[in-house]
């Protein structure tokens, strides 16, 4: 997998006199998906024909993402037209690609090929290097996103850009940066909502991918990076959003009976992002619901408010160790 994305998926950049190679989201495809052909059809209809390829190419590269879609690939934040994929370097899956040359290393050290795992350790620290030159903004304090057509990092703020906390795709010398990039989260809006991290906080969009969405993957990520961490302050910030979290997904669960893909996270009252497309029993969101519970189990509490017999044992403000067991006896032994 690595090999392909080295391959298929890298390009060179020149930033400041000098040469750097990072990866992007980049398909191969020019044509609207046949999984969604009319919607992809019909978002270049008012395109000149001489563009439309370039428009079904970036949202092909959008969908490849997983990001599908945000106005985090639309240079206006708002239409599918404007869609620009194919410019914007994202931070996340660079410091997921430095994240794995880490466990590559690793997993060559496991099997004994010392030489390899030399190799690809020197390719990562290079790589550190890279990444910090091309994604972290000193004035800003944290990393962003890389527009090729501008040659700037990305101003606009998502909560993407705390994924090298997550990934841990700094140098181990370089500590006050952490401090800067929670500054910059909570300087930014991101941190302030009572059902957990939004996916954007542009509110324009219509997409999946924006306010006031949340999704399982990058709160994980943004809690984890923030708890990996030595420093106490990111650490209760970590603690304060696994709460948040953890009690929207309970609460939403207790009226609907169900975990969702997706939800509103920036209301006080409790609600499930209530669209048409919004799919239940998601595995991102059960997988990092539990990983959360068992790392906070002795924290955090649950307050019920609608108990299905299935739970009717679980009582009103519990530790969340006891919810575990108590899950364990209905669902079995694979949840811790």
């Amino acid at each position: 997998e690595y090999a392909f994305w080295k391959k298929c998926r890298t390009k060179t950049i020149s930033k400041n006199g000098k040469n750097y190679t990072i990866f992007q989201y980049i398909s191969p495809v020019n044509t609207p998906r046949p999984e969604a052909y009319r919607s992809d059809f019909f978002a270049a209809e008012n395109v000149p024909e001489i563009k439309r390829r370039q428009i079904w190419n970036d949202i092909n590269s959008a969908a490849e993402s997983g990001w599908d879609f945000s106005s985090r690939w639309l240079s206006n934040s708002k239409t599918m037209d404007t869609i620009e994929t194919s410019n914007i370097v994202p931070v996340d899956l660079n410091a997921l690609m430095c994240w794995n040359m880490e466990i590559l290393a690793h997993l060559h050290g496991e099997i004994g090929d010392t030489n390899r795992r030399a190799e690809i350790n020197i390719e990562r620290a290079k790589f550190v290097d890279t990444f910090e030159a091309v994604f972290f903004d000193d004035r800003e304090g944290s990393w962003f996103d890389f527009n090729l057509n501008t040659g700037e990092r990305v101003d606009d703020t998502y909560p993407s850009i705390a994924v090298p906390l997550f990934t841990e795709c700094y140098s181990s010398l370089n500590s006050p940066m952490l401090v800067e990039v929670l500054g910059t989260l909570q300087r930014k809006g991101l941190l302030q909502f009572p059902g957990g991290i939004p996916a954007s906080l542009i509110r324009s969009s219509k997409q999946q991918w924006d306010y006031p969405n949340g999704f399982a993957p990058i709160n994980h990520m943004v809690i984890e990076g923030l708890r990996k961490s030595n420093h106490p302050i990111m650490q209760q910030k970590a603690f304060e959003l696994a709460n948040r979290w953890i009690n929207r997904n309970y609460e939403v669960y207790q009226t609907d009976h169900k975990l969702w893909q997706r939800y509103d996270v920036a209301e006080d009252h409790v609600r499930s992002a209530n669209d048409d497309d919004n799919e239940e029993g998601y595995g991102w969101t059960n997988g990092a619901l539990l990983d959360l519970m068992v790392t906070y189990s002795k924290r955090i509490s649950v307050s019920d408010k609608t108990i299905t017999s299935d739970v009717s044992e679980i009582n009103d403000n519990e530790p969340i160790d006891i919810l575990i067991k108590k899950l364990e006896n209905i669902f079995g032994s694979w949840i811790s």
